[in-house]
């Protein structure tokens, strides 16, 4: 095990597309176009790559698609951020890719950390030899801090290399084939340490090409083939001591999985589900036809799914597994493997080198808000580890510029405490990692705040949800108080009393809430009027 601490200075490839090298702080994002059903599923552009080089997993960062620069199983990537307000002339405005990105293998997953690194904003990145850490705070300064070299891993994809990762901050979950999977602390992403490495033989029996976590649920699946050999839950409430929960060996798990609405979706020839309500074993709900020559990644946004399988892009009703709609474009040696919704917009990646698409898929914008459909620890458990991290997934793919502390609130029902720590999303799963072990014997409440996360499109979470669990064998209830309208307020006037807790109006204008339980005040100077 290897940590490279770099000190180089960044600096710009400059291309003759490349407009722009210091990009706005907020690009333009997704735009809300309404499109003629007779431009459906036909390529409304084409992005291309420096030359020699293809397209990995994009997502939405600061208002651009930010497009992974990547040869097919190889190094010397980078990244492109492209400004799609019209999607018709897709523009690259700046472009990372230097001495610090010539070990950056293909990107086929990765993932932001928002909250926890004092207002930095950090990415988890798989490498050639092992996990890369870096800044992304600021786009045009963006560096590397560190590169863990991984034991065993080599310049391999199918073998011994690593060849996805999940970013559960501050934890990393790198698959890495044939060699298992390895547990990296971040906590320090300029000096992160291996915890742990599970091998092949304790990781399911089979090769681990994929990873996906959950609050304290990780699934690792195979990657052999259109078919896949395998795969795996585990228990991560201590993430130094993944526990196997339920293993299928020799079991259909296509060629990437991922989670979505305690449900395990698997990409192949065909598009297979398997039921996980219980976070402890899979079981096989349905699977659709033959939908391409050979899938490879997929992504869910609300009522579809939508598949890369080489010779295609296959637009799929999740409920039923019909094919709702099918693209391609006609470009020689085309490969559209990565299918990401992007509102009405799918970017459908190639890795030939050949060129990817821009396709509308629905006529209408994206104007649908997301909501969660799984939480990890679930709602109501009880005896809960001290060590649990929470997590959901959304119907839609989270902007992490909106994942704030805002955005999604963990707190001590007992005491109203707020519960500091790690904020990290990777599409549509977002996660929360304490900063320090929960308390034994005591409840929690972790709510989603209407108004703040936004989807991609940048509709937010309309209407707020609450979940609560307990590290004891049975939940506290809470005292929501009673409401009482006081128009107009009144100074020193208490505005809501219950046996827990005062809010009342002092003489600045600030609510002000007292708890009888603790000597935490709270002060609110922003509030709507009653």
């Amino acid at each position: 095990m290897v940590i490279k601490s770099v000190w180089i200075l960044a600096f710009t490839v400059l291309l003759s597309d490349v407009l722009s090298v210091a990009i706005e702080n907020q690009g333009p994002g997704i735009p809300k176009i309404q499109f003629k059903k007779e431009e459906l599923f036909k390529p409304l552009s084409t992005l291309k790559a420096p030359a020699g080089l293809g397209h990995g997993w994009p997502i939405l960062y600061k208002g651009y698609l930010v497009v992974p620069h990547i040869k097919d199983g190889g190094v010397n990537g980078g990244w492109g951020f492209f400004d799609i307000s019209n999607p018709r002339s897709p523009r690259m405005v700046f472009e990372k890719r230097d001495n610090e990105t010539a070990d950056v293998r293909e990107q086929l997953s990765w993932g932001l950390a928002t909250v926890g690194y004092g207002g930095k904003t950090i990415a988890a990145i798989a490498a050639w030899k092992g996990v890369q850490f870096w800044d992304w705070t600021q786009p045009e300064k963006m560096s590397r801090l560190s590169y863990l070299e991984l034991p065993g891993v080599t310049e391999s994809s199918y073998d011994r290399g690593v060849f996805s990762l999940f970013y559960q901050a501050p934890y990393v979950y790198a698959a890495g084939v044939s060699l298992g999977f390895y547990v990296i602390d971040a906590s320090n992403p300029s000096a992160p340490k291996l915890i742990k490495h599970v091998k092949m033989d304790e990781a399911g029996g089979f090769r681990t090409g994929w990873a996906t976590a959950v609050g304290n649920v990780l699934v690792v699946s195979d990657v052999v083939g259109p078919t896949g050999q395998g795969f795996a839950l585990f228990d991560i409430s201590n993430p130094a001591q993944p526990r196997l929960l339920d293993a299928h060996r020799n079991k259909p798990s296509g060629y990437s999985t991922t989670l979505y609405g305690d449900m395990l979706y698997a990409i192949g020839r065909t598009i297979m589900v398997y039921d996980i309500s219980d976070h402890k074993t899979a079981k096989p709900l349905k699977e659709s036809g033959i939908l391409g020559s050979e899938g490879a990644y997929m992504t869910l946004q609300d009522d579809y799914i939508h598949g890369g399988f080489s010779n295609s892009y296959v637009k799929v009703d999740r409920n039923s597994l019909a094919v709702v709609g099918k693209a391609h474009n006609s470009i020689n040696n085309i490969d559209e493997d990565h299918a990401v919704a992007f509102g009405n917009l799918v970017f459908s990646g190639d890795d030939h080198a050949a060129g990817s698409s821009l396709y509308a898929h629905q006529e209408s914008p994206d104007l649908t808000p997301p909501v969660s459909n799984m939480i990890s620890p679930r709602d109501s458990a009880i005896e809960v580890p001290v060590t649990s991290r929470i997590g959901l997934t959304l119907t839609d793919a989270i902007d992490p510029t909106s994942l704030t502390a805002e955005a999604l609130i963990v707190k001590n029902v007992q005491t109203g405490e707020l519960l500091e720590g790690w904020l990290s999303s990777q599409h549509n799963i977002v996660n929360f990692t304490p900063l320090r072990a929960l308390n034994p014997q005591t409840s929690y409440e972790v709510v989603l705040v209407a108004g703040k996360m936004r989807d991609y499109a940048g509709n937010a979470i309309a209407i707020s949800k609450s979940f609560r669990f307990s590290t004891g064998n049975a939940l506290a209830s809470i005292e929501r108080g009673s409401l009482r309208r006081v128009n107009p307020l009144k100074r020193g006037q208490a505005y809501l009393r219950s046996p827990a807790s005062t809010l009342s109006l002092d003489a600045r204008g600030r609510l002000i809430l007292r708890s009888s339980q603790s000597a935490a005040i709270y002060a609110f100077e922003n509030y709507p009027s009653p």
